[in-house]
């Protein structure tokens, strides 16, 4: 079971992310956060092994966040990307000028969030199939070391006492 904590300012994105999350059987949202300090806060506690980030939040951006996150529990990640792409559309919606570039710029954030969870899932579709092919080759190994357990066991008819002439 894979447990997931979603962070987002937004009470319906949450609820979203959570009704696409949770239709995966090997996927649990374990909690939800509303800011950066409460996400940090449920990292600790929760302890989920993914989390999904907003980037603006009330008082810590996204990837402010999984910066901390990274050095609280000591997990290597890969921000640089998207931090390029977020910090890209924030600053051309910070410079637009019309309410239709700011929808356009709010519309490429929605799109990128978009992608984001089309490649989590992606990643998380990998490992539960990574997972069913260890537990496989678990199951097999198992079963071959029964097989020759059993061989082993009844090789035969085994000691049977018996006379034995030395020295004829």
């Amino acid at each position: 079971m894979i447990r997931i904590l979603i962070v987002d300012d937004n009470p319906a994105v949450r609820r979203y992310l959570r009704a696409i999350l949770e239709q995966q059987e090997s996927w649990k949202v374990c909690g939800e956060a509303r800011t950066g300090a409460e996400a940090l806060h449920q990292v600790l506690e929760a302890t989920p092994d993914l989390v999904v980030l907003d980037y603006q939040m009330p008082d810590l951006n996204g990837v402010d966040v999984a910066r901390q996150i990274a050095e609280t529990t000591g997990v290597v990640t890969n921000l640089n990307n998207t931090r390029t792409q977020v910090n890209a559309l924030v600053s051309s919606s910070q410079s637009a000028t019309g309410a239709l570039q700011a929808a356009q710029s709010g519309n490429q954030l929605v799109a990128l969030q978009t992608t984001q969870l089309a490649d989590l899932t992606a990643l998380m579709a990998s490992i539960a199939r990574a997972q069913s092919l260890e537990a496989a080759r678990t199951l097999e190994a198992q079963a071959q070391a029964q097989a020759q357990t059993n061989n082993f066991l009844n090789y035969g008819s085994g000691y049977q006492s018996g006379s034995a002439q030395m020295f004829h």
